[in-house]
């Protein structure tokens, strides 16, 4: 006579698909990431870190330099804390979310953490070459472009499922896109960074947010299923 086995409720196959294309996407970042680590001091990269900045300071005016100079600002890290807590407050008191906000302060003070201690591992020179502002510390990965893909993509993960409108969780996407891009190259254009501390930095911080995401999502799945636990 057959027995009646208890079967372990599957997970919906379009959720199991997101968690892993998010894994995948975290195990590439950190395989580019090591990649970038391990030859940056090659000439061939060298020969392509110079190419774009000479690309993208062929393109020097006072508009441009200005309009750099403010992306700049807007990525440091000062600036960063004040809209982190901005953003804190709303989570805590818009959506009533005080778990999600310790997450975003979690994630974001982790990521600029992070950033320090691989620019003293790596110890890298800044670049030497046609500098329009003056920075101090070391190069690899770039502290601006770590900043701003955590930030705008821990406020895009976290603000994206509370949107209704289609175009503005379209023009969220959008904008978050532009500024991490833009930062990015606003510190090439300065002449503080070469193209592959940028390029390290939005790898390593992807890396950081999928972990930070994958983590939250499991403490958020223990409290559903043990209400009661620590």
């Amino acid at each position: 006579m057959a027995q009646n086995v208890p079967v372990r409720e599957a997970m919906p196959i379009d959720k199991e698909r997101r968690i892993t294309r998010l894994t995948l996407i975290g195990l590439f970042s950190f395989i580019g990431f090591c990649a970038i680590a391990m030859t940056f001091q090659l000439d061939a990269v060298g020969v392509i870190d110079g190419w774009i900045i000479q690309s993208i300071q062929q393109q020097e005016a006072p508009f441009w330099t200005g309009f750099m100079k403010l992306l700049s600002f807007i990525g440091s890290g000062q600036i960063v804390t004040v809209f982190s807590g901005i953003a804190a407050l709303l989570l805590i008191n818009l959506y009533k979310r005080r778990t999600e906000a310790l997450f975003f302060l979690v994630t974001v003070i982790g990521s600029a953490l992070l950033n320090i201690l691989l620019k003293l591992y790596f110890q890298r020179e800044r670049p030497d070459l046609h500098t329009l502002i003056t920075e101090t510390g070391y190069s690899f990965p770039s502290g601006h472009s770590m900043n701003a893909f955590t930030f705008y993509g821990i406020v895009s993960y976290l603000f994206w499922r509370r949107i209704q409108s289609k175009r503005a969780k379209s023009l969220l996407l959008g904008f978050s896109s532009l500024m991490i891009v833009l930062i990015g190259i606003s510190r090439v254009y300065l002449g503080v960074h070469y193209p592959s501390d940028i390029a390290g930095a939005y790898l390593i911080s992807g890396v950081w947010l999928i972990l930070m995401i994958k983590l939250y999502r499991y403490i958020k799945k223990r409290k559903v299923k043990y209400p009661g636990s620590n």
